[in-house]
């Protein structure tokens, strides 16, 4: 067995999975671990110069687009690590993230996964993807409207930050999270036979998410991994789809539907409306 299977999920993303998994090689060499790439029916030739450039990575190939949940589950099921890390191809290694993970999975045996820290190529943003609060239609709201609107007016305030921010407050620190959603995250394999495997439901949103509120309602504890940090380019493919907006209001639905019920996705409509015209304003901005 392995220490850690690296799952990635591609789309038509051929440099972005070439500079990453370089950065995996480079940066990981004191676990063993294998690379599984699983190809949601590319269009350009990313299948083609994978096998030319990284031919001992496995390929599952799939004839049509199913979305990131089917996709983690596929890359899963044919995993033989003892961790399973999933990423997006559009991050870059700068250090032994993994083998830091690994080592902190391997040190606190109550952790059933961890989610890394990601930053712009900069190093100076840090993106929301471990969270204090509970994702709900309210939190959620007031994450992405109050937040907003009070972040910019004062940056990197920390009252401002405790009041509305899901996210967490220090994030050079690792913690344990409520839940989380990010482009690395590594789970113990074992879990997903307490848990079971990610909900092929969700297309591209929440699926996370969900999982990790599953975890949770089981007892099992989930940490934010502050100590490393992987830059998370920030692929614009998801941008260029024009259902995206669809996709994400029929993921964040069903999130809502399936663990707070009907009355939350009521609430989550209604919160909508100022958040849809606060979008709105910020493009008229641009």
């Amino acid at each position: 067995m392995k220490d850690l299977s690296i799952i990635l999920i591609n789309w038509n993303s051929k440099d972005y999975l070439i500079d990453c998994i370089s950065s995996i090689y480079k940066y990981t060499s004191n676990i063993s671990y294998e690379m599984i790439v699983v190809d949601n029916a590319s269009s350009d030739d990313s299948l083609k110069v994978l096998k030319e450039t990284f031919p001992k990575v496995r390929i599952i190939a799939n004839s049509k687009n199913l979305g990131l949940a089917k996709a983690y589950n596929q890359g899963i099921k044919q995993s033989n690590g003892k961790y399973i890390a999933i990423l997006n191809v559009d991050i870059l290694l700068t250090e032994n993230s993994f083998d830091k993970a690994v080592s902190f999975l391997d040190g606190h045996e109550n952790a059933a996964g961890t989610v890394c820290k990601s930053t712009d190529k900069e190093g100076t943003y840090v993106f929301q993807e471990g969270f204090r609060r509970t994702v709900t239609p309210f939190n959620l709201f007031l994450n992405d409207f109050f937040y907003s609107i009070f972040n910019r007016l004062f940056q990197n305030n920390t009252l401002v930050k405790k009041l509305f921010s899901i996210g967490c407050l220090d994030t050079n620190i690792n913690q344990e999270v409520t839940q989380f959603a990010g482009s690395c995250m590594i789970f113990r394999k074992s879990i997903f036979d307490k848990t079971g495997i990610f909900d092929e439901n969700f297309f591209l949103y929440c699926a996370e998410v969900d999982f990790t509120l599953r975890m949770i309602n089981k007892e099992q504890k989930v940490y934010f991994l502050g100590e490393t940090s992987i830059i998370h380019l920030g692929s614009k493919l998801t941008s260029l789809r024009k259902d995206q907006q669809q996709i994400y209001d029929r993921d964040y639905i069903h999130y809502f539907k399936k663990n707070f019920g009907n009355l939350s996705v009521v609430l989550y409509r209604l919160l909508n409306v100022p958040l849809n015209f606060l979008k709105y304003l910020n493009n008229l901005i641009k």
